[in-house]
């Protein structure tokens, strides 16, 4: 399409809450629902002071409809801020219908842009080791926000020697990233704990354990390490639980907080080096509390 753009202005505009309502009088009959969810948060990160300018403008077609920007405009009402904004006016009409229909960044992109590069797998890793046990939300849900990006990027950087690391990208490929966030916390409580003079049973190193992990989890079988059922069937259990399972409604096998939990507990297990017969889930986090453990890096970031 070919759109006269020759009388469109651009300006920057701080917009306190009274100029969002005169604003927002001028919505279009036929725009989008607004999504009451994603006001809300706009406007917790408006009040927090999370909020900042970007490339999305408010727009207005030539007729002075709204046509780009309302859920950020009734967050500024919501939030009883004032927000910069740039506004374009004078938009040919048929704009709107072309609006929105790019794909937005993920986290990791967000991050990666930032300056610290960072994969999709890292990205839910993190965040899947991150999420509080009794919440009933994974990781990648619980943290899905960008007010989050700062936290999940800190937590990265503390373990990012290890989640860099070539033996433990490789498999990155598939499977779950839950997975990978139980073989992050078997790796950082045991350097912390061997740090202080514990002593594992089955006697690997923490790098050894993990990969051993993710091995039996992803492939049922190591090349790198001799599965001991005495120490390590816990592994083995909890990859035939999800190979059995069925899958939730959107035909997505586990994905649930039920099954991030298991995959825990039985990471804590093997971890322990503990037999088990049957792997159910603790009533709370087995594992230390992953916020509160040092750096696994060579040098502290």
């Amino acid at each position: 399409m070919n759109f006269d753009l020759s009388n469109v202005i651009v300006e920057l505009e701080y917009i306190s809450p009274d100029i969002a309502g005169i604003y927002l009088a001028k919505n279009f009959e036929n725009n989008r629902t607004p999504s009451l969810v994603w006001i809300k948060e706009l406007a917790r990160e408006m009040r927090m002071g999370l909020f900042t300018i970007s490339c999305d403008c408010i727009g207005f077609d030539t007729n002075d409809r709204i046509i780009n920007g309302q859920h950020r405009l009734q967050a500024v009402i919501e939030s009883n801020t004032t927000q910069p904004f740039i506004v374009l006016r004078n938009l040919p009409p048929d704009v709107a219908q072309l609006i929105d229909v790019g794909k937005k960044r993920t986290m990791a992109q967000r991050i990666t842009i930032g300056g610290t590069r960072m994969s999709e797998k890292q990205c839910s890793t993190i965040r899947n080791a991150l999420v509080d046990y009794s919440e009933n939300e994974i990781g990648t849900v619980a943290f899905a926000h960008k007010r989050f990006d700062k936290l999940i990027e800190k937590y990265f950087l503390k373990h990012s020697e290890y989640l860099t690391n070539p033996q433990i990208i490789k498999f990155e490929g598939r499977g779950s990233s839950f997975w990978t966030a139980a073989a992050l916390r078997i790796y950082a409580e045991m350097c912390y704990k061997i740090s202080k003079g514990f002593e594992f049973r089955h006697g690997q190193t923490p790098l050894d354990r993990s990969i051993f992990w993710l091995e039996l989890v992803r492939d049922g079988l190591s090349t790198n390490y001799v599965c001991d059922p005495i120490t390590d069937n816990s592994a083995i259990i909890i990859r035939n639980m999800k190979e059995k399972c069925s899958g939730d409604s959107r035909g997505s096998k586990w994905s649930s907080k039920a099954d991030l939990r298991l995959t825990l507990s039985s990471a804590w297990h093997f971890m322990m080096g503990n037999t088990m017969k049957t792997i159910r889930p603790h009533g709370e986090d087995p594992f230390m509390k992953f916020t509160d453990l040092p750096s696994t890096n060579t040098i502290d970031s």
